[in-house]
């Protein structure tokens, strides 16, 4: 099986992540992220733990270059590619977005106790 580049299976990885579940909190919201990159890289045969070419969602601290831990929202830029910006608010929203031009959100997803649901 070829694999597909990190690009198409980033955008896989997009797709899915819109249409799974509202996460409850900013730490269900990072489980769900990485829960759907592994079953989509997982797919394609890469080994557990092997993150040489897998993408993958480090975790959620000051120590993988989270930014704004205490904060709401934390976020992480892309490093490697310095393509995305992934936001994670308390509520559990995420938002992944383009900082390069063209800007673009990629990805707004509400959290489980969005705003508009308490109103």
């Amino acid at each position: 099986m070829t694999i597909p580049s990190k690009a198409i299976r980033f955008e896989r990885f997009i797709e899915r992540l819109r249409s799974e579940r509202r996460a409850d909190d900013r730490s269900d919201a990072h489980f769900l992220m990485t829960e759907v990159m592994n079953a989509i890289e997982d797919g394609y045969g890469f080994e557990p733990n092997d993150y040489s070419n897998r993408m993958h969602v480090f975790t959620l601290s000051a120590d993988f270059d989270w930014k704004n831990i205490d904060d709401d929202p934390c976020y992480w830029d892309d490093a490697l590619s310095a393509k995305h910006r992934t936001e994670i608010f308390n509520n559990g929203r995420i938002v992944i977005t383009q900082i390069h031009e063209p800007k673009a959100v990629l990805l707004d997803k509400a959290g489980s106790y969005a705003l508009a649901d308490i109103r």
